[in-house]
Parts: structure tokens; sequence; C-alpha cells
């Protein structure tokens, strides 16, 4: 028996098996067209290169550095300015005099120079930076030593601590303050920076520290001022050598290289400090998120009220403390103990309780329960006055009105056209409710020859249309003769 030979594939396979290869090639032809169309389109969207002007940003930030004169004075005016605001707890003052601030100036000069290694402009700034935060704090201490307004207000508080919003804000506000200042085609954008980065608030609460003799408002917001000069000097830094801006050169080549090493030198003071500070704001920010949310979803007694928020206070060992006030029965040891240990379970192992209720003497004042029985009593008291005044408001209307909607009449004759004359009024009573009667009178056509049962169901329908219409049953009809 022959032996059989295998089968060549078939002139139709190969053809299918060309073609699915063509189909790759292809698809993959498209997808590489469309991903280099999109980087492109991307290039040229995103792109901050082509339109920057290196000589002119130079040049602007060098003449914005300069406090002396014209642009001391307006720091100490805005200074004044920003205080008042944080003093009164008035948010468009704070704008207001950031808005007018030149404070940004040498700030942005110190990244400026680190960038294109000027070392006699980074002098010129930082001097300049120091003259400037010296009269600012000075400007606000003096305004808070003299003002008879006092009081910790809210927007004081912002400015104790910083967080990381705040670190994000200075990298993103620095970064956008820069590119704007590099194009050629200047904008508004500087002004917004000013705003969003807010470093006079922090400093006018470092004078306010100061007037006050608070030693930990004003290390806290000295921090937060620093931290902000910090990223928005080292985001000036990084965007000008991306962008490409030229290095001072001196004709001394070992000066040059001098001058090489100290910008080195101090890039790396502005970045590894900036990691550490970075580090240490997220993990604080994480850390007291969790504490918020441990308090969320953990803390609600059943017979007691938690008043106020919570407070996190740090001893002086640097130990945690979360305070929690409440009202009403006083809480058990179980109870206590359950929390500390869901509160080890949540990564909360170092923190402390420190429980306030009223048995405690804890509170400093008039009892808790007292206090809150006052405040409800007060709420209920405004609910009603509030309530009163509506209704007052209310019978106002209705008297400058008439009591009646303004198409009531013209409402009337399309249901009755029977009707040639309709005149509508409002009775006030002189009883103990003050209501009030709608009088309605009306005269029928005397065309129509309606009989007297006819005249007598066609006020009645007149009638209860009114009622309803108004809502109300205090509606008389009469005709008129």
């Amino acid at each position: 028996m022959a032996e059989e030979t295998p089968k060549e594939p078939s002139h139709d396979v190969e053809a299918h098996i060309e073609q699915e290869q063509q189909h790759k090639e292809r698809s993959a032809f498209h997808l590489r067209s469309f991903w280099n169309a999109f980087k492109e389109f991307l290039r040229s969207r995103l792109s901050i290169i082509d339109n920057a002007d290196p000589k002119a940003t130079i040049e602007g930030v060098e003449r914005d550095v300069e406090f002396r004169g014209f642009n001391l004075w307006i720091l100490i005016f805005s200074i004044f300015i920003c205080s008042i605001g944080l003093n009164i707890n008035n948010g468009p003052v704070i704008i207001g005099a950031m808005l007018i601030s030149p404070l940004m100036g040498p700030i942005m000069g110190v990244g400026l120079a680190v960038g294109v290694n000027d070392l006699a402009l980074l002098k010129k700034s930082l001097r300049n930076w120091g003259v400037a935060v010296l009269m600012g704090v000075s400007a606000s201490t003096l305004y808070f030593y003299i003002t008879p307004l006092h009081g910790d207000s809210s927007e004081l508080l912002n400015r104790t601590a910083p967080t990381l919003l705040d670190v994000m804000v200075a990298i993103f506000g620095g970064t956008a303050g820069i590119l704007a200042g590099s194009r050629r085609v200047k904008n508004n954008v500087i002004p917004g920076v000013a705003i969003a980065t807010a470093l006079m608030p922090p400093l006018c609460t470092a004078g306010y520290g100061i007037a006050n003799g608070n030693l930990q408002y004003f290390l806290g917001a000295t921090y937060l001022f620093l931290i902000n000069s910090i990223f928005i000097s080292l985001a000036t830094t990084l965007v000008v050598r991306y962008l490409k801006f030229p290095h001072r050169i001196l004709p001394d080549p070992v000066r040059e290289r001098k001058n090489r090493r100290i910008a080195l030198v101090i890039l790396l003071i502005f970045v590894l400090p900036s990691i550490y500070v970075f580090y240490n704001v997220a993990t604080e920010t994480y850390y007291n998120q969790k504490i918020k949310d441990f308090v969320t979803l953990e803390i609600d007694p059943e017979n007691a009220t938690m008043v106020g928020d919570e407070k996190i206070i740090v001893d002086e060992s640097g130990q945690k403390i979360l305070v929690l006030s409440f009202i009403g029965e006083k809480l058990s040891e179980d109870m206590i103990r359950q929390w500390r240990e869901r509160a080890d379970e949540m990564g909360l192992e170092d923190l402390q309780f420190r429980i306030v209720e009223e048995a405690d003497g804890g509170w400093d004042g008039p009892g808790l329960t007292e206090l809150t029985t006052t405040l409800l009593s007060s709420q209920n008291t405004l609910e009603s006055k509030n309530q009163e005044i509506e209704r007052l408001r209310s019978q106002i209307r209705k008297m400058q009105d008439g009591g009646l909607p303004a198409t009531f009449i013209e409402e009337i004759k399309v249901y009755n056209p029977q009707f040639d004359q309709i005149y509508a009024g409002q009775l006030q009573l002189s009883n103990a409710r003050q209501d009030t009667l709608c009088n309605l009178m009306v005269r029928f056509k005397t065309d129509l020859n309606l009989s007297e049962a006819e005249r007598i169901e066609a006020t009645r329908k007149l009638s209860q249309f009114a009622n309803t219409r108004l809502e109300t049953d205090t509606v008389i009809v009469t005709e008129l003769k």
C-alpha cells in the first residue's frame, strides 16, 4: 500500500494568512499614526518653551526684587490692611491686601538666581527678602500691639499650622507665577498667585504672636511662611531650569565654577529640606484625617452627646491628645476602653484620649447641660420670631395686594360670562384672630333675563369657585340690583 504524502496548504489558507498579516500591519500603522498625532497635539498644546521670553523675565524679576522706597511702603500698607482683615475676620480685606503686596518679588528672585547661577542676584534677593520679612513682622506687631480689638479669629487660627494643602498650593502657585512671568505676552496671573499662595497672612500672624506673647502662634505662622517661600522659590528654580534660561557666565572660569557649586549647594538646601517638610506635613495631614475618620465612625455614645468638634493638642513631650467633650450621662470605662482598642486597630496606637464631661468639672464656665438648654431655648425663640416675622410679612403682602390675586376678577369673568360687573374687596374683622372676609359684588347681564333660581345657582357656584381659588371659606357673594 502506497504511503500517503501530507497535503500542502491550500491557496485559500495561504491567502487568508496573508490577509491577516496585512490587517495587523495596517492596524499597527494606524495606531502609530494616531499616537504620533496625539503626541504632537499634546506638545503643541502643553508646550511652555515656545512662548518663553528669558531676557524680559529676568529683567522683570530683578526689577521686583528691590525693596526700598515705593515698594517698601506698599508692603507696609498691605501688611496693615491684612492685619486689620485678620483682626476682624474679614476675608475680602485679606484678599485685597494680598493683591497689592509686592512680597512675591524677592522670593521668585531667589529661585531665579539659583536657576541661572546668578550669585549676585541671589544675594540681592535674600537681602531684600530679609528686609521685607523684618518690616512686615514689625508692622503687624505694631498693629496688633495697639489695636483695641482682641481675640483669636478663625482667619488667624488657620495660619498657625501648615497643612499638606498649603505645601501643594505653594508648589503650584510658584509654578504658575514663574510660567506667567516668563511669557512674552503678560496677563493677570500674578495677582491670583499672590492670593493663592497667601504669603501675607502668616507673616501678619507671626506679628500677632509677638504682640500677644504667644510663641506657638509665632512659630507656627513663621513655619508656614517659610514653607510657602521655599516651595515658591523651588518651583521657580525648576521651571527656569526646564525652560533653559541662559546661565550667568563670568569671565573668570574659577569664579564661574565657584558660583555653580554655590548654586548647586543652595538648590540642594532647597530640595532636601523641602522633601523632608513635604513628608512630615503629608504624614501629619494623613494622621489627622485618620483621627477625624475615627471620631466620625466610632464616637457615638447612646446616652451622651458630643459638644463641638474634636480637638487635637500636642503636649510638651510631643504626644498627641484627642480631646472630646460630652454632655449627658457619664461615659463608662468599658466604652472608653473600646474606643482605645478601636483606635489601635485603625493605626492610632500613640493617640491619647482626654474625655471632658460636665461631671468632671472639665468645662470652664457654666454647666454644659445648662449651657445647652440655654442655647436650644434661644434657638427656639429665634425660630418663633422668624415665623412671626414671616406671618406679618405675608399679611402685609396681602394687604398691599388687596388680599386677592391680580387675575382673580378676570378668572371669574372667564368662567362666569353671565356677570356684567364684578367688584371684589377684603374686609378686616376686629376679632382676636384678625380674620378677613372676601366680599364679591356682582351684577348680572340684563339681556339674559335669568330667573331667580338661576341667579341663586350662579352666585352659589361663584362662591364655591372663589373659596376654592383663594383656599378659604370666608367668601361672601352679593348681587347688585
